[in-house]
């Protein structure tokens, strides 16, 4: 991530895949470790994977680590399966409430 910012990026997303990789606080807290200019941020974070609060308190966390570098992207994922289904439907209100409470 360091080489990364030297030259010209000035962003960097991590995605909220838990069965492919770690969790992407984690990975965001050590590229702000090593970075001092780059936004760091979700390349979409899904909430209905973790409790809101402790999403909050997470990006809270990594905000007060680099402040103003972080950026929280959040949305539903799963979007193919939500348009082949209508049942999906209630994972949407359940999606908006914990957007709310973001």
């Amino acid at each position: 991530m360091k080489r990364a910012e030297e030259p010209w990026f000035s962003h960097a997303w991590f995605h909220d895949t838990q069965m492919l990789c770690a969790g992407c606080s984690v990975a965001i807290s050590a590229a702000a470790a090593q970075t001092t200019r780059i936004r760091l941020g979700t390349g979409v974070l899904i909430p209905s994977n973790r409790t809101a609060p402790g999403t909050a308190n997470g990006f809270a966390l990594l905000n007060a680590l680099v402040p103003g570098r972080i950026d929280p992207l959040v949305g539903t994922g799963f979007t193919i399966n939500v348009r082949k289904a209508a049942f999906f439907a209630e994972a949407f209100a359940r999606e908006h409430e914990n957007i709310k409470l973001l």
